[in-house]
């Protein structure tokens, strides 16, 4: 008891009913702040529990079921007198001007931020570089919006909090919550707020963004209703929890991803390292013989494919455990589903796959094995290495490793290399052709979904498994993507020398490609006068006239003309004397048709030979 008063803002009757119980006009006060629900005295004396034989079965809590906070935000606004404030964009430093562009074209392609042409309010945005190289962008509101904002009175957890919840526990789990703040979306209001004045011009948020004052007040209250009644402690977007028993553990892990599912939320699953477990079946179930994990380098987090790191970590495996695994039938087992079919031993080697997963799965093939696909949730002591691996893990091993695949990225090189334009150049182009950049992300981080995927993104989705980076340029297997930017250029030196479709084509399948490339070649060579010019003519067709009739009425040609003048008309034509019979007719079927005929027939005669297009009526 603090002795603090509680300021009541007004108070309702509601109906409670307990093991069947009825209870009718219970009151139920509403008080300010964001505390928990309490059960007061005059409940308890209507609930009537048995105490001794008390136990929560079920704990019904209300769930935030939209990310919006439009709520929120409406009570913790900015002030009336606030006063809009414009600064001009900052110079970005040479070095990273392409990194953060390209940052810039990611949020807008994800829907984080929105082009906009005029706003009264803007500020200067500021890059951090992350631990992996790539940059975060963030408003510098400080000079804008934070000075009007009214912060909400929300309070945020302090360590000596989240120990206590986690006391007790035997086993944890740590999650961390991907883009965190941008995964709650601002109402419509709110945007203009949060502009940003870029290189690129002027975009605001459509999500809450990093530098607002208000945002760790705002996130925490939104998860801790998120995750209210689930024990486990939250700051901001690190979440960790615990149990007694693994059993336990398991139950609240699921508790909490089945809310983070519910509310649309994510979590970070970017690669740090790789892992391997080798273990055996004995009566007593699987046990592990050994363990192998290590940091993956700056090249192989920054140019290597998603699907490309998972099966790094397979060849990390083999090679560390070689010594047992060579000549023993083995299982191999991976939670990637597109590596479980490309690696399968009774799969043939695709010609499609990157090259670098071309040679691991030659090295594959000195291996007995059978592949085995395992959902993410059961494959977690490898998954638990590859987040927390050892800093420097057999270099000998890693050093052959790299070798193998120094040859892939050897020949990766040459074919980027041997086009007309830079691989420098290409890989910036890529970063801001809009398709590209999101299909280049996607394929370092992870595909969605297919029902998730933007119709232009649906070519690219459908070759997932065959794409791999180089030095920023994005290969399709062996075949450089090409920007938008570049591809005029590219079809220009294709058509060098006006070599024709075919071997135009033969010539683009040796080193690039982007969607309908050979329906661009098409147009080329169409379009190229000189081309046309010396094409050679086609083969005359044969004519195969009609037989002169012998007779008057020995061959009748007969169709429909019309509409005309509000009517159809059937025409029969004698092919010896060229004489018409034109009948008109309100109603086109067989049944007009042969009454019309059955009289011309009965005038002139019966015809040898009646020729028609085989129309429905005339069928």
């Amino acid at each position: 008891m603090t002795g603090e008063k509680i300021e009541v803002v007004g108070i309702c009757y509601v109906t409670m009913e307990v093991h069947g119980h009825r209870v009718e006009e219970v009151p139920l006060y509403v008080v300010q702040g964001n505390g928990p629900a309490l059960f007061g005295r005059d409940w308890l004396h209507f609930a009537k529990f048995d105490w001794k034989n008390l136990a929560v079965n079920h704990l019904h809590s209300g769930i935030l079921k939209t990310s919006k906070l439009e709520e929120l935000l409406r009570k913790y606004g900015v002030r009336k007198d606030a006063k809009p404030i414009f600064y001009k964009a900052r110079t970005v430093p040479y070095a990273i001007r392409d990194a953060v562009n390209a940052e810039l074209k990611r949020l807008e392609l994800d829907g984080i931020i929105e082009k906009v042409d005029y706003s009264e309010w803007a500020a200067p945005i500021v890059p951090v570089s992350k631990d992996n190289g790539s940059i975060r962008i963030c408003g510098n509101f400080k000079v804008t919006i934070n000075r009007y904002v009214e912060n909400p009175e929300h309070p945020m957890p302090n360590p000596d909090e989240l120990y206590q919840r986690l006391n007790g526990g035997k086993t944890f789990s740590k999650l961390d919550l991907s883009q965190a703040y941008q995964q709650v979306e601002l109402d419509e209001e709110s945007r203009k707020y949060v502009t940003i004045n870029t290189p690129l011009g002027l975009y605001r948020y459509t999500r809450l963004p990093y530098g607002v004052s208000a945002a760790p007040q705002l996130f925490q209250s939104l998860m801790d209703q998120v995750l209210q009644g689930v024990p486990c402690g939250c700051n901001i977007d690190d979440i960790s929890l615990t149990g007694r028993t693994e059993a336990e553990h398991l139950h609240n892990l699921e508790k909490v991803l089945e809310r983070f599912h519910i509310n649309g939320l994510k979590l970070d699953a970017s690669p740090k390292g790789l892992g391997a477990v080798l273990s055996h079946i004995t009566s007593n179930g699987e046990r592990p013989i050994a363990y192998a994990s290590r940091m993956l380098t700056p090249t192989e987090r920054n140019y290597y494919s998603q699907i490309e790191r998972e099966g790094l970590a397979i060849i990390f495996g083999l090679r560390k455990f070689h010594q047992y695994l060579y000549g023993r039938k083995f299982t191999l087992i991976t939670d990637n589903k597109s590596l479980s079919y490309i690696l399968g031993p009774r799969k043939g080697i695709p010609v499609l796959a990157a090259v670098r997963i071309q040679r691991w799965a030659i090295q594959l093939a000195a291996y007995d094995y059978d592949i085995e696909l395992l959902v993410s949730s059961d494959n977690g002591n490898a998954d638990a290495l590859s987040r927390l691996p050892l800093p420097d893990c057999d270099s000998d091993a890693s050093d052959k490793l790299v070798n193998w695949t120094q040859e892939a990225t050897a020949f990766n090189m040459h074919q980027v290399n041997s086009l007309p334009v830079t691989a420098k150049s290409v890989a910036r182009e890529t970063l801001h052709d809009a398709v590209l950049a999101r299909t280049l992300y996607y394929t370092r981080n992870g595909w969605p979904d297919s029902e998730d995927i933007a119709q232009e993104l649906k070519t690219f989705h459908s070759r997932q498994r065959e794409f791999s980076i180089e030095e920023g340029c994005l290969l399709w297997g062996a075949w450089v993507v090409i920007p938008s930017r570049y591809r005029i250029q590219i079809l220009e030196e294709l058509h060098g020398g006006h070599p024709g479709i075919v071997r135009m084509k033969g010539l683009a399948r040796l080193h690039v490609w982007w969607p309908n490339i050979e329906k661009d070649i098409e147009n080329t060579v169409q379009g190229c006068s000189a081309c046309q010019a010396t094409q050679p003519m086609p083969t005359r067709a044969e004519g195969n006239p009609w037989k002169w009739p012998s007779g008057p009425w020995k061959r009748v040609h007969v169709d429909f003309a019309g509409p005309f003048l509000g009517q159809m008309y059937l025409i029969m034509i004698d092919a010896y004397s060229k004489w018409p019979e034109v009948d008109p007719m309100k109603s086109v079927t067989t049944m007009n048709t042969i009454e019309i005929m059955r009289q011309v027939f009965a005038q002139h005669g019966v015809c040898v030979e009646l020729v028609s297009d085989n129309g429905r009526v005339l069928h």
